[in-house]
């Protein structure tokens, strides 16, 4: 497609601002010109509408299988956002030249330097005091990393940039709605049975349905049992 057109597919609230082919670099490319399988893009746009496009299309973070090289389960690795301060080792280093991967285990996904549009590929920007940046590793290890290299976390967000959408969760959780609908299985089983599938194949993670228990209610659950079973036994229920 053009360039024109994977913008629009973005509802605009995302900008192609270089195009790499071939050693051949143009700054903010014009609408009509043609992007090719290898082409690099610099996109800049916010965080949520960057996880949406590359979602939708078939682009890969220039980085994305170096994470895969180290000994980490999928489900740990993540992104945090960070604050170079004026004490960090990366300020004046380019990202080439610190290494990060090899020497940290992390990549960095993305750079926003107020007042400054970045349009080179991020191995060669110069990293600023004040640059917020986009880790992706080891969730675990992050904060001892970010401590080591002076920078300071920010607050958490839900980012995904990278994560690729799928049509499984939705025939997953259609299925398991059919088989109640048909009274093939109670609620509870089919529910269940659909969520042990979506883990098996990968499609949530162990941290994502950890982070969407509600544990409140189910200690509230658990606590009403015995009251429960207090009352049917002593006749408190007719």
């Amino acid at each position: 497609m053009t360039v024109k057109a994977l913008e629009e597919l973005a509802e605009n609230e995302i900008e192609v601002v270089t195009l790499l082919r071939s050693g051949y670099r143009r700054y903010e490319p014009a609408g009509n010109v043609v992007i090719k399988a290898g082409d690099i893009l610099i996109l800049q746009g916010e965080p949520a509408a960057l996880e949406r496009i590359v979602a939708l299309e078939k682009l890969e973070l220039t980085r994305e299988g170096k994470i895969h090289e180290i000994d980490t389960p999928s489900d740990e690795i993540g992104i945090m956002e960070a604050v170079i301060t004026p004490d960090s080792q990366l300020v004046g280093s380019s990202v080439g030249q610190l290494k990060l991967f090899d020497r940290h285990a992390i990549n960095l996904l993305a750079v926003s330097r107020k007042g400054r549009r970045i349009t080179y590929r991020l191995r060669a920007v110069k990293l600023r005091a004040g640059d917020v940046v986009v880790f992706r590793g080891n969730l675990a290890a992050m904060p001892e990393t970010l401590g080591e290299l002076h920078c300071l976390p920010l607050a958490a967000r839900d980012l995904r940039i990278g994560r690729k959408a799928s049509l499984l969760p939705i025939l997953v959780l259609g299925a398991a709605m059919l088989l109640v609908a048909f009274n093939v299985t109670p609620v509870a089983i089919a529910f269940f049975g659909a969520a042990v599938v979506l883990l098996f194949t990968r499609s949530l993670s162990l941290r994502d349905a950890y982070d969407a228990i509600e544990w409140p209610i189910l200690i509230m659950l658990g606590a009403l049992i015995p009251v429960s079973d207090a009352l049917r036994t002593t006749g408190g229920l007719t």
